[in-house]
């Protein structure tokens, strides 16, 4: 992904001149979202032009359903296939949510989705799969550690290829409705998490749940990770959240696998909830590198 993010980063400063960053896009709905893609007028223009997203070797296209957007990267050939357009960031607004409903890939052929790369911001946690493209609601914090100061752009890239990946909403938030975090007390300080370290595990839900469990996942071909030795966190209700709100504070012993470092957005959280409204997961991931060395 290196070449990846030096190739948005020489394409934003070209990029920067031309494009209008309200184009299409639904800009304050509500008094909790900057903006939200959700397909309706999605556009595709060339380097040059002021439409929404440039497009390089992807389409960006309205879901037939009625409801979000495709990305179409379904071409047939390993051609690695990426698409960015400016969007608006603002320090209140650290949450960048979106809820895959489908994928499907090209029979035979390697595929991949890095959704969203936020380039202008390198704090920001890169989230990308492999052969494995997960459905769900999918949340993270831009600005955990500080890298929106004030309002302003930032180019948002989205690369892809072989498959076509179903998008219900993609949004920028005060805070979303379902999400799904992890915290230490120390991160800020020392810069990353470590075996060692007090792990808080937090999932907020807009509707009330029954039970609430996490997995673990490294991110890029979505590897089952244990912690602590198990597969499984449970959580349990928040006192006063009326089922809204979950958490466990676990000391970090152990991490399996022969992993180094879990850099952010590579440390998938997925929580399973049962016996509420919503059906789908919930995925979260980590804001800080994630260290699993010996204690």
């Amino acid at each position: 992904m290196k070449y990846l993010k030096i190739f948005w980063l020489a394409a934003a400063v070209i990029f920067c001149g031309y494009v209008n960053v309200n184009a299409e896009m639904v800009m304050n709905p509500d008094g909790n979202t900057l903006w939200i893609e959700n397909g309706k007028n999605i556009k595709n223009g060339a380097l040059e032009a002021s439409a929404d997203f440039w497009r390089a070797g992807l389409k960006l296209l309205p879901d037939p359903s009625g409801e979000g957007f495709i990305i179409d990267s379904n071409s047939g050939v390993d051609s690695q296939c990426a698409t960015g357009r400016y969007v608006k960031v603002a320090p209140d607004y650290p949450w960048v949510v979106w809820e895959i409903t489908a994928f499907t890939p090209i029979p035979g052929k390697s595929r991949g989705l890095a959704l969203p790369i936020m380039s202008d911001i390198p704090s920001s946690p890169t989230t990308e799969f492999g052969s494995n493209i997960p459905s769900g609601i999918f949340a993270k914090n831009i600005n955990d550690r500080g890298g929106v100061t004030k309002e302003g752009l930032c180019f948002l890239a989205i690369y892809a290829y072989n498959s076509k990946t179903n998008v219900k909403y993609l949004k920028l938030v005060k805070k979303p409705d379902n999400y799904a975090e992890m915290k230490s007390d120390t991160a800020a300080q020392k810069q990353k998490i470590e075996l060692g370290d007090s792990v808080t595990f937090i999932v907020s839900l807009k509707e009330p749940a029954e039970d609430v469990s996490l997995r673990f996942y490294r991110s890029v071909y979505l590897e089952p990770l244990d912690i602590n030795g198990g597969p499984t966190v449970q959580l349990k209700p928040e006192e006063g959240s009326d089922g809204k709100v979950w958490r466990a504070t676990v000391l970090l012993k152990s991490i399996s696998g022969d992993f180094k470092l879990f850099k952010p957005g590579e440390f998938m959280i997925k929580a399973v909830i049962l016996g509420g409204e919503l059906k789908v997961p919930v995925w979260g991931t980590n804001t800080y590198p994630v260290e699993p060395g010996k204690m």
